[in-house]
């Protein structure tokens, strides 16, 4: 009997992340998500039990992703900060 491909819950967001971007939030449903991954709808139903609690993890990925770009870019020098320091 051929061993059942394991999908990750990461992997399930990172594709629903790359769904939303490609087509719209309108189009990430399971079947959409399930063949973008190449896989049926069950590894997304029993990692997440519901397409609420799928939307929830993606929408707390996207955040996250959020929250440390800008965590980053904080990170940085200030590009022309000086010309606007002697602008005041």
């Amino acid at each position: 009997m051929a061993r059942k491909k394991t999908i990750s819950a990461e992997s399930i967001i990172n594709t629903g992340l790359k769904v939303i971007r490609e087509h719209g939030i309108e189009a990430l449903n399971a079947r959409h998500l399930a063949e973008e991954m190449s896989v049926t709808t069950t590894p997304i139903f029993t990692n997440f039990g519901s397409m609420d609690n799928l939307i929830f993890a993606i929408w707390k990925k996207a955040k996250q992703d959020c929250d440390d770009y800008l965590a980053q870019s904080l990170k940085s020098p200030v590009v022309f900060k000086e010309f606007g320091l002697r602008f005041l």
